[in-house]
């Protein structure tokens, strides 16, 4: 606008000098005038125009329905959000805060930019109803420094998405809860691009427990990886009809050519998966097929042992008889000296695959250790969620009850790495960080969700922390290791455990034992089977089926 004033003065100067004084009369005031006129109605029109916009878009926070927040991160992102959210029913923007002191005190459309130490403040004048995270670069590990800083705010927390997230157009706008992901704070290492698609690029990818919560990531990147054929493998209807529409959507989408087939079957079922690895010659097998709720498997011994032992074996056994490539168990940190059916019950199918690595066979069977996964099916952090939102109480089973977390995409692909790591035999074991107090974590989802802890110091607080007692089976801790023999891989996620194993006759016994327990439904005799198989498990001395042993003949006539 100054140079425009400036164009025009001198074009009026020029046509004075060009029409000579005579003609033009000149009065030095005319362009003193003019310049100020010019300035009053150039400013005035913009600053009326910036008047409307502000007092239409400035909170009225006693008349609007919607909840007030604040808006941390004053970059583009924030400023995008605000310009969404402007009018909008759902949010109505406070201010910014950010800790760039060069934004401090500006104002950008209509909301001030504020540093953190006005937090307080702002939280005492206004009934906030969250702090939206507007940072989409914050790594891992900065996003979980912000939530902490945050935390005792007891305000709740949303986040814009971040990182890879952030790039996906169909989640860029989209506002949602902190996560556990959030909070974990774990950066992840870069996958190797080899590692990742020798198993997989340009053959056949079998899948057991495909419908599950790792089984459809896994299928997921066999998918992305380039696989040649997927066949998902798996027992619940439902769980394969959504994983099979979700990735066959994934490849027409994306223009990939892999053959996805879905095939409803029990791992039990020797004769169905033969045929399937025949049919579709099989190159890679990756078999997460199992039961995994500590719980419920401690209740129903007989069918833990049946589907996670001798599942296994079926499926282990038939790729061996295939000659497949490769064949990839995905195991559990509990069973590392496990005190339960489930944990013990995936130990013995642990060393059922090392027998037969170390037996004459054409394929390369391995193994892959981790903990526990987020967002998988039963796991704690959805049931704190659910909590939170009905009031509380929050359950947890004791205060000092810690776990190791890792995200469901991070353990695929180290899953399919360390698969592809394999010589023959190995037990891999995935870098899970620390563990985490599970306490700690429920303290942190209430406050984050912007409720205070109700507690005997603190009476006044919104949700209550119930600790209800360790379940049958359960650990207080878990272990990744038997033994201190292990050492590292060419990945540093990535290590490998030296595990005792037994031998092929030793393994035969046991598997027919196995049988007749099973067919028998003996439930004493199948924990009797783990205990002696399985190093430092010790069955309940009490009773914990839901149903009798020796159910059969036994049994009383149905009326």
């Amino acid at each position: 606008m100054i140079n425009l004033l400036f164009i025009v003065l001198v074009i009026y100067f020029l046509g004075w000098i060009y029409a000579g004084p005579s003609e033009i009369p000149f009065s030095r005031t005319v362009p003193i005038i003019f310049a100020a006129l010019f300035l009053i109605f150039a400013l005035g029109g913009r600053l009326f125009i910036r008047g409307i916009y502000l007092a239409s878009n400035k909170p009225n926070l006693s008349a609007s329905q919607a909840k007030p927040v604040i808006i941390c991160g004053a970059g583009q992102a924030g400023v995008n959000l605000v310009n969404r959210l402007s009018g909008g029913s759902e949010y109505i923007p406070i201010c910014f805060i950010d800790d760039d002191s060069e934004k401090w005190n500006k104002i950008i459309y209509g909301f001030t930019v504020l540093p953190f130490e006005q937090l307080d403040r702002l939280l005492e004048s206004f009934e906030v109803y969250a702090i939206i995270i507007a940072i989409p670069s914050l790594t891992p590990a900065k996003r979980n420094q912000l939530l902490k800083r945050l935390e005792p705010y007891q305000v709740a927390i949303k986040v814009l998405p971040f990182g890879e997230e952030f790039l996906d157009d169909s989640s860029k706008n989209a506002i949602r809860d902190v996560s556990i992901e959030d909070m974990l704070g774990r950066d992840t290492v870069a996958p190797d691009s080899d590692l990742l698609t020798m198993s997989i690029r340009s053959k056949n990818v079998f899948v057991t427990g495909a419908g599950g919560s790792i089984g459809s990531v896994l299928a997921k990147q066999a998918v992305m990886s380039g696989a040649s054929t997927l066949v998902l493998y798996e027992q619940s209807e439902f769980a394969l009809y959504t994983v099979e529409r979700q990735l066959s959507a994934l490849v027409a989408e994306s223009g990939l050519e892999t053959k996805v087939v879905a095939i409803l079957g029990s791992i039990l079922d020797r004769k169905r998966v033969r045929t399937v690895l025949h049919e579709y010659r099989i190159n890679t097998a990756y078999h997460a097929a199992a039961y995994k709720h500590v719980p419920l498997v401690e209740h129903n011994a007989v069918q833990g042992l049946n589907n996670n032992v001798i599942g296994t074996v079926t499926v282990a056994e038939e790729c061996d008889r295939a000659e497949i490539e490769r064949f990839v168990l995905v195991s559990t940190d509990k069973a590392v000296r496990p005190t339960n059916v489930m944990g013990a019950t995936k130990r013995l199918a642990e060393l059922f695959v090392q027998g037969l690595a170390h037996a004459e066979t054409k394929t390369t069977f391995s193994i892959v250790r981790f903990g526990n996964v987020l967002g998988s099916s039963g796991s704690v952090v959805p049931l704190f969620k659910e909590q939170i939102r009905a009031g509380g109480p929050v359950t947890v089973t004791h205060p000092n009850v810690t776990r190791y977390f890792m995200t469901i995409p991070e353990a695929a692909s180290l899953v399919v790495q360390a698969g592809a790591l394999a010589k023959g035999g190995e037990v891999f074991v995935l870098d899970m960080g620390e563990p985490i107090l599970i306490f700690d974590l429920a303290t942190k989802l209430i406050h984050l969700s912007g409720f205070s802890v109700k507690s005997e110091t603190e009476s006044t607080g919104d949700i209550e922390i119930q600790f209800t007692g360790l379940r049958p089976g359960e650990k207080l801790y878990e272990e990744l290791l038997i033994g201190d023999d292990v050492s590292g891989t060419v990945h540093p996620k990535i290590m490998q455990a030296a595990e005792e194993r037994l031998d092929s006759a030793e393994l035969e016994r046991i598997k027919l034992e196995a049988i007749a327990a099973i067919e028998a439904g003996d439930s004493v005799a199948c924990r009797r089977l783990l205990r002696d198989s399985v190093v430092g498990y010790s069955p309940s001395a009490v009773e914990l089926d839901v149903l009798p042993q020796h159910v059969g003949e036994s049994a009383p006539p149905r009326v």
